[in-house]
């Protein structure tokens, strides 16, 4: 009887092993495509480089100021929404200004205010801006992007 009894706690003890290992100690198997797959990018790096392309394109050198305008809030709305958390490409203007008063300082609030602003009235109203205003939007929008982006803290070895 004893003989039995051990086998019998034996075999438990090996099935209940296996399976707090099973359910504990094994790695988790890595997917190849896992494996491969670029780090995304911040948020702030996506909207400076597609800043940057919309500038190389010209667009509104090339009479197309609406469009211009209409890409380079999209920008700003997107990178809103990734890094604020504030859904600014369903928003009209006023909502993403009202959202965002509380999370940024007055000067950079001002920067948004101006760009959205102005985009509104060249997609709306069909206003025509001067040659400065089309390049002070651009300019407010990577100042925004720039004094919004995170703060990376880098530790001093000693």
């Amino acid at each position: 009887i004893l003989m039995i009894a051990g086998i019998v706690f034996l075999v438990i003890g090996l099935i209940s092993g296996f399976a707090l290992y099973w359910l504990f100690f094994r790695k988790k198997k890595i997917k190849l495509k896992e494996l491969f797959q670029p780090k995304p990018l911040p948020a702030h790096e996506k909207a400076l480089g597609l800043l940057e392309q919309l500038r190389k394109k010209k667009l509104w050198e090339n009479n197309q100021v609406k469009l211009y305008h209409s890409e380079l809030t999209d920008i700003v709305r997107a990178y809103i929404d990734e890094r604020f958390g504030v859904s600014s490409p369903e928003q009209v203007s006023d909502e993403t200004l009202a959202a965002m008063k509380d999370k940024v300082d007055e000067n950079t609030f001002a920067k948004l205010k101006q760009l959205l602003q102005l985009a509104d009235m060249v997609k709306f109203a069909k206003a025509e801006p001067i040659s400065n205003e089309n390049d002070l939007s651009m300019t407010n929008a990577f100042d925004f992007v720039n004094a919004t982006k995170p703060v990376e803290f880098k530790e001093e070895k000693k």
